[in-house]
């Protein structure tokens, strides 16, 4: 069903665009959690099937005592799947609220 409902939407993308799917190039925004590691699968099926660009990048906000073990979680399934990951590493001064600098 999501990989349907993801199918159509690439689709559409492409035909706003006015470009081939096999054109396309897409950067996901890769957190590690559960719904990123599930839209990455996605994408990565209809990679394979359409064969668009696909990218991750994750974003180690240095935030919580997990977010080494995320960052090295994205790094094993993108090269899992054979795919370019951009790790950008933040550290904030103002640990309390840094989405508000």
């Amino acid at each position: 069903m999501f990989l349907n409902l993801m199918e159509d939407k690439i689709r559409r993308y492409a035909d706003e665009l006015q470009i081939s799917i096999n054109n396309l190039s897409i950067l996901l925004s890769f957190s590690g959690g559960i719904d990123s590691t599930v839209l990455a699968d996605i994408l990565n099926i209809l990679k394979n099937k359409y064969k668009f660009r696909l990218y991750f990048i994750h974003f180690n906000h240095n935030y919580h005592s997990k977010s080494a073990e995320m960052e090295k979680y994205c790094e094993l399934f993108s090269d899992l799947k054979k795919l370019k990951l951009i790790v950008t590493n933040f550290n904030f001064s103002n640990k309390n609220n840094f989405e508000s600098i």
